[in-house]
């Protein structure tokens, strides 16, 4: 409320901050007894027009998954430009049963990522780590997500831009918007790590599951026969995909012990090469 020299005047604004689309207006009364009152009506027989509206240096809480092979392959994704990774989701859209349907609200990607589709379950939305939240910032994470047409500014559209050859790594990067805080509070601050040497050093959980698209946790102990029989084969596989896929697979291995006392784990986690 505001007071001017008569009387206290209740003000009400209703409109998106920084924009200013038709619908936006100001209530205002000077009776203290009278309520503000809004009502909005919704259309609902027809699917409102959307948009997709960029939220720079935003990321989801959760991904879904990636846009699909056939739509646009692991490798032209990551090389892609924003123009392009927004015509493959377009495409990937139209050929849903029904868009009004669909789970899919959204994507998230930036340059050398792939593009993640993202649902309901991606809200509330959080900013991304150490990087500053302008659009000049050409390496952050930019969250697409439909709005009502009203909502997303005039200015907030994708423009055709031309490729550029640069070298490519052969190490696939699979750099994903972990929700960093569930893992913390799942896990703790710090996981024991292997280094080069296979030495276990104390690292903080944001630095070990970095750049990791699966995330699993192995539940097993030395006491157990058959995780003493299964062990050695998970080691092998996980061994295959670190030396002859990729030194980067995307998959981190978690082994939570149920030992019984710190001897047996030690004697037991001596030989993993996962975290």
């Amino acid at each position: 409320s505001v007071k001017n020299f008569v009387s206290p005047l209740f003000t009400l604004f209703v409109g998106q901050i920084g924009y200013h689309p038709k619908w936006a207006t100001c209530i205002q009364t000077c009776d203290e007894s009278e309520s503000i009152q809004l009502s909005i009506e919704l259309n609902l027989s027809a699917p409102p027009k959307v948009m997709l509206r960029s939220e720079f240096n935003i990321v989801p809480a959760v991904v879904s998954g990636r846009l699909p092979e056939q739509n646009m392959s692991l490798k032209t994704q990551m090389e892609a430009t924003n123009h392009q990774k927004r015509l493959a989701f377009n495409a990937y859209m139209e050929n849903q049963i029904s868009f009004a349907k669909s789970s899919v609200v959204g994507y998230t990607t930036k340059p050398g990522a792939p593009i993640y589709l993202i649902r309901n379950d991606a809200f509330p939305f959080r900013r991304a780590d150490g990087v500053c939240s302008t659009k000049s910032e050409k390496d952050s994470w930019v969250t697409y997500h439909f709005l009502p047409e009203a909502l997303v500014p005039d200015d907030d559209i994708i423009t055709f831009e031309p490729s550029v050859t640069t070298e490519k790594s052969t190490i696939p990067k699979f750099d994903i918007p972990i929700d960093d805080v569930y893992f913390r509070g799942l896990l703790g601050d710090r996981l024991l790590v292997k280094d080069a040497n296979n030495t276990p050093t104390l690292v903080n959980v944001s630095d070990a599951i970095s750049n990791t698209r699966l995330i699993a946790l192995y539940f097993s102990a030395h006491w157990c026969g058959p995780c003493r029989g299964f062990t050695p084969l998970l080691i092998e596989f996980y061994d295959y995909l670190k030396n002859e896929v990729a030194p980067t697979h995307g998959l981190e291995l978690i082994f939570v012990s149920s030992d019984r006392d710190e001897a047996q784990f030690q004697q037991y986690y001596q030989n993993m090469p996962f975290a």
